[in-house]
């Protein structure tokens, strides 16, 4: 664990670059799906690639930063009641767009679950560790698609049975009910966790830790300031654009 006083401002930054994508990308996806613009390429594989960057730019952050710190149950309960919240709210205000285990629900389930984790986890060799999280991670790419494989090359069939049961969909074996519009399950997501876990440990040891300390000002600042912009920037975005095509009052 580290418990130095020193700020990785380049964490910071990256991760403010992270919500400026997810805010782009967030404000082009509800005027596409929820007022029904017509962007005809908003939803092809670029669009893909775009999305899954910045998740996992996100969650690999979070995994480095799970060695960081002395109040992770505190950070783990808080991340975890966000993403309740967000849960609750888009179920009563937008239930064809409803969020059932996002992003924040996933990150809080696994800084939680690092932290009697971590106990084993820490007295593996990093190298094996990262190259281990790596392989499983690629080997359950597409859980929830009912396989196992090298992302998206099947090599083996899951039961359909662990996709019967609604309380499986938070492990990675959502039912055919199952409706999400931000779905990061455990599996495969703690896999690209754990890598961030044990891809700072090779940094830290090789030195490569100072070269964090850089920040990049305006990102910084955002990074600073993730979680509260993550929360309110999906209300400010539909408030804007309910303003521009809902209320006549732009025209």
């Amino acid at each position: 664990m580290d418990n130095s006083n020193t700020r990785y401002s380049l964490l910071d930054s990256l991760r403010g670059f992270a919500v400026i994508n997810m805010i782009a990308y967030h404000f082009i996806y509800d005027l596409k799906f929820i007022f029904a613009r017509d962007i005809g390429w908003f939803g092809n594989f670029g669009t893909y690639l775009w999305e899954q960057g910045i998740c996992i730019l996100f969650i690999l952050i979070s995994g480095i930063c799970a060695n960081f710190g002395r109040n992770k149950l505190r950070r783990g309960i808080t991340l975890l009641l966000c993403g309740s919240a967000i849960t609750v709210v888009t179920s009563l205000m937008l239930p064809n767009e409803a969020v059932h285990f996002g992003v924040l629900s996933f990150i809080g389930s696994a800084v939680l679950l690092m932290i009697p984790l971590e106990k084993l986890i820490s007295r593996l060799n990093p190298v094996l560790g990262l190259f281990g999280s790596f392989a499983l991670f690629a080997l359950t790419k597409q859980i929830d698609n009912g396989f196992l494989g090298f992302f998206d090359l099947r090599l083996l069939p899951l039961p359909k049975v662990l996709y019967s049961f609604e309380f499986l969909a938070f492990l990675g074996f959502p039912s055919p009910n199952f409706r999400s519009s931000d779905y990061f399950p455990l599996i495969p997501w703690l896999f690209l966790f754990t890598f961030g876990y044990f891809l700072w440990r090779i940094l830290k040891a090789k030195n490569a830790d100072r070269f964090f300390t850089a920040k990049v000002p305006f990102f910084n600042a955002v990074g600073k300031h993730s979680l509260i912009i993550y929360i309110v920037h999906q209300p400010v975005i539909y408030g804007v654009l309910y303003l521009v095509f809902q209320t006549g009052l732009f025209g």
